[in-house]
């Protein structure tokens, strides 16, 4: 090649490749959060603005050939590397009567506490709610993210029961057999009663759901009672049943989890891989680490956008958050809390509970609840 032509192609590759390498997709986010400017090909997360009063999170619309699950409120988006400049993706709501569960103490000796709501307009099946250690079934139901999910379920067509144990908000027992299982027969004396008020029917299809304890427990009472499937949250379940269940069952672990650790999580994706070569279906899902956007608090009841802007701003100002909207430091640590102003003191907890969710540490989470719902309704 001449010289004057090699120098001719060079100079024009010089000019161009700028431009190649500067090209960026810009993405909004209506209704939502995740907007800015990013190269195709980058992943990143987009949530849902809070449900207005009488609604519910109906889905992501738009530029969504690339969005990880569309019909969850938190999830990720891929820029593909043809996308229309800007692109557009839209949070969506429908409506959605509220509930309120109904709490009263049942079980064999009037000890147990229970939470339950039964849809008016009837149920395809009935979920079983089960508390972590040193939670209860107001938790199990009224937290922030266990509502997401519990909403969800019934907009779903989903009962809902959440029992405790024997004598209330204990450790379940997964070992003990169950003629002489005190939390199972808890359980079973209040299905029989609310059979015998005509809330349900012994016909009705049951789920599991589980969360840490909970979920080794979800293990066994699935096993024995015949559940259609069995959901455990942050829990390996309860190995021995698992070695020999046909129940089918998902797994929704969270990766950084500083209860069930690596080894329990581990041995999570065993049991997993049990009930697949044993041809029971099983699913897995673990939580990663997510962006604390700004308006991530403001799902919290009582929080309202402003509030919560001035609650991550406070984090972002002390360091607990970093350039990239992740929560840096393992949130079992309470020094954070003293970055928070004043006047939120008594939200300290659920503003916990976000950043939980955020690190993927052991914390219940409403992200996955179409992916367990969805596997739910494989077993009618």
């Amino acid at each position: 090649m001449k010289a004057w032509k090699f120098l001719l192609l060079l100079g024009s590759l010089c000019l161009f490749m700028p431009a190649v390498l500067a090209q960026t997709i810009k993405l909004e986010v209506v209704n939502g959060s995740g907007k800015g400017n990013f190269t195709p090909g980058t992943i990143t997360d987009i949530l849902a603005n809070s449900e207005p009063p009488g609604q519910i999170f109906a889905g992501w619309t738009g530029d969504t050939t690339l969005v990880a699950n569309p019909r969850e409120r938190r999830t990720t988006l891929t820029i593909p590397t043809n996308a229309p400049n800007p692109m557009t993706v839209e949070a969506t709501y429908r409506p959605f009567t509220p509930w309120q569960p109904t709490y009263e103490l049942l079980g064999p000796t009037g000890e147990t506490p229970v939470g339950y709501y039964f849809p008016p307009t009837g149920h395809r099946g009935v979920l079983m709610v089960f508390h972590g250690a040193g939670g209860g079934v107001t938790t199990a139901l009224e937290a922030v993210e266990n509502r997401l999910f519990m909403n969800d379920a019934i907009a779903a067509g989903f009962a809902i029961v959440a029992s405790a144990g024997a004598f209330g908000d204990e450790k379940w027992d997964s070992t003990t057999p169950p003629a002489t299982n005190k939390d199972y027969l808890a359980v079973q004396s209040v299905l029989r009663t609310l059979i015998f008020r005509g809330y349900m029917t012994a016909a009705d299809p049951l789920y599991g759901m589980g969360i840490s304890n909970g979920g080794a427990f979800t293990s066994y009472i699935s096993y024995l009672n015949n559940y259609r499937a069995a959901a455990l949250y942050i829990s390996a379940g309860r190995n021995q049943v698992l070695e020999s269940s046909t129940i089918p069952t998902v797994w929704m672990l969270a990766r950084n989890d500083d209860v069930v650790g690596p080894e329990g999580n581990n041995q999570a994706r065993n049991n997993y891989e049990n009930l697949v070569r044993r041809g029971v279906p099983a699913a897995l899902f673990s939580r990663p680490e997510q962006v604390v956007f700004p308006l991530r608090f403001a799902r919290v009841p009582g929080l309202q956008p402003g509030d919560s802007f001035q609650i991550h701003q406070s984090l972002v100002t002390n360091e607990w958050i970093d350039a990239d909207g992740f929560y840096i430091q393992p949130p079992g640590s309470p020094s954070w809390q003293f970055s928070i102003p004043g006047r939120f003191a008594a939200d300290l907890t659920p503003i916990g509970d976000q950043l939980r969710v955020c690190y993927a540490s052991h914390q219940f989470y409403s992200e996955g609840s179409s992916f367990v719902l969805d596997f739910f309704a494989r077993f009618p």
